[in-house]
């Protein structure tokens, strides 16, 4: 055979290039694959937030504000402008009496009348008697520990009226396609907690405040936990009714906090 017909073999040089080349080509086609199932993820779970109303969570007690509220929270928004344009304000304008007041910080407090109204009735969740309850007991002991509730209504520097709107924020795709892996009106994706205070005294009101807070939804440590069981009530179709304790044994800390922050001077 002449040598001149053998084959020449490829240069070092040329074989690295062409396996550059090949592993370039390799490198482009994981990276199409990625933005591919990134993008498809992306939608997915877009599809999911939107059908359970889950967004990022924040800490708990930090609010967030739903596209569109319901009559009650109209209202109650209404009302709480009104509140904070009517009367003579001490500092800060938030707390409205007909008259400028001081209230001592050692003041002790005795709740008269505690009304709570649930919004978002479910029988997988909590009885309204059951919320009234853990949120009343919630407030009383939180203002124990803080040394501000009174050993007994006669002995008490100031009497509160409580009023409640306790709504929950419930998933209801109404037969969407999220059904197939989680029922309607079985998860509980956020709670709005609006809630009216009078202060008294001698029979007459010193001063009220009210507060709309809404799209509340576990966050911290203690909420990651929570978050979890819902994550676990989404995979099992089980619900998450379990989560709602969680709430009604921490939402009155917004009262206390706000009779804390009563102007003193």
């Amino acid at each position: 055979m002449d040598a001149s017909n053998t084959p020449e073999r490829p240069t070092v040089l040329a074989s690295i290039g062409r396996r550059m080349v090949a592993r370039g080509i390799d490198c482009a086609i994981a990276v199409l694959i990625f933005f591919i199932v990134k993008f498809s993820a992306a939608r997915a779970v877009k599809q999911l937030e939107n059908a359970f109303q889950l967004r990022k969570m924040p800490p708990l007690f930090k609010t967030r504000y739903f596209s569109g509220t319901n009559s009650y929270m109209r209202v109650f928004a209404v009302f709480l402008a009104a509140c904070l344009m009517a009367g003579c304000a001490s500092k800060p304008d938030y707390y409205i009496s007909p008259a400028p007041v001081t209230i001592p910080k050692t003041a002790t407090y005795w709740l008269d009348t505690f009304d709570v109204e649930v919004v978002g009735k479910n029988e997988r969740f909590l009885p309204d008697d059951k919320v009234r309850q853990q949120l009343g007991v919630d407030l009383v002991d939180r203002l124990l520990k803080a040394k501000r509730y009174a050993a007994s209504k006669d002995k008490a520097d100031y009497l509160l009226d409580v009023n409640v709107i306790y709504t929950r924020r419930i998933q209801d795709t109404q037969g969407g396609f999220m059904t197939a892996i989680v029922d309607d009106k079985t998860i509980l994706a956020s709670v709005d907690f609006n809630y009216q205070v009078k202060v008294k005294k001698a029979g007459a009101e010193v001063l009220h405040f009210s507060q709309a807070r809404q799209g509340l939804m576990p966050g911290g440590y203690k909420g990651d936990w929570q978050n979890m069981k819902t994550m676990a009530g989404v995979l099992t179709n089980s619900g998450n009714s379990s989560v709602e304790t969680f709430y009604t044994g921490l939402l009155s800390r917004f009262i206390v906090d706000d009779l804390r922050g009563i102007p003193s001077r």
